[in-house]
């Protein structure tokens, strides 16, 4: 139990407080530039996770893309391997496979491939074209960008959804903030190789 007269703190803080107006002044510049230095700390950040799921998102555009290629030069009996293009060649480049779904029109699931656990529901699809990507979790946790799209093959039409890990794009994140903690104090490596400055 604190057993300090009242008042005892407040005039603590006012002891400790500068007297002079040149310490005041230097105080609260340090105060100013600290706040400075938070925020473009945060926004060179954001800007960093900006880009990095950019990029994944960009290969999950063209993930979208090979998929309805090959859908619409494949019968219709294939439908249900039409994830073999993609997975071989995810295996070729050495990433992780990729989730892919494809849905009739009507709501039936026509395929589905890749890692488990399966992706969890869909909400919807877009009415035409694709819906911008987004973040699900898994069953166990883990972090998918998954991207919706809705495209006409023949006279059908095919929603086709494809997911990628968020693992690498956090790993990279995480690597990069932990770099600007060493580096407080000292120069600045600047964001991760490839990386744009914050605009």
């Amino acid at each position: 139990m604190n057993d300090a007269p009242p008042g005892t703190t407040a005039t603590g803080l006012r002891r400790a407080w500068p007297r002079s107006v040149r310490a005041r002044l230097a105080l609260w510049f340090a105060l100013g530039l600290l706040l400075v230095v938070s925020a473009y700390a945060a926004a060179v950040l954001a800007q960093v996770r900006d880009d990095l799921y950019e990029a994944l998102d960009s290969q999950l555009e063209g993930d979208v893309a090979l998929v309805t290629g090959w859908l619409r030069q494949a019968p219709a009996a294939d439908l249900p391997g039409l994830a073999m293009p993609m997975m071989s060649s995810s295996e070729r480049t050495g990433g992780e496979l990729p989730w892919l779904e494809t849905w009739s029109g009507d709501g039936r699931r026509l395929s589905l491939a890749g890692p488990r656990p399966e992706l969890p529901p869909m909400r919807g699809a877009p009415v035409s074209g694709q819906a911008g990507a987004s973040s699900v979790r898994l069953s166990d946790g883990r972090r998918v960008r998954a991207l919706v799209a809705r495209a006409t093959i023949g006279d059908r039409t095919i929603v086709v959804r494809v997911g990628r890990s968020e693992q690498a794009a956090q790993h990279e994140l995480q690597e990069f903030t932990a770099a600007r903690a060493e580096d407080h104090g000292g120069t600045s490596r600047g964001p991760p190789s490839g990386r744009r400055s914050p605009r």
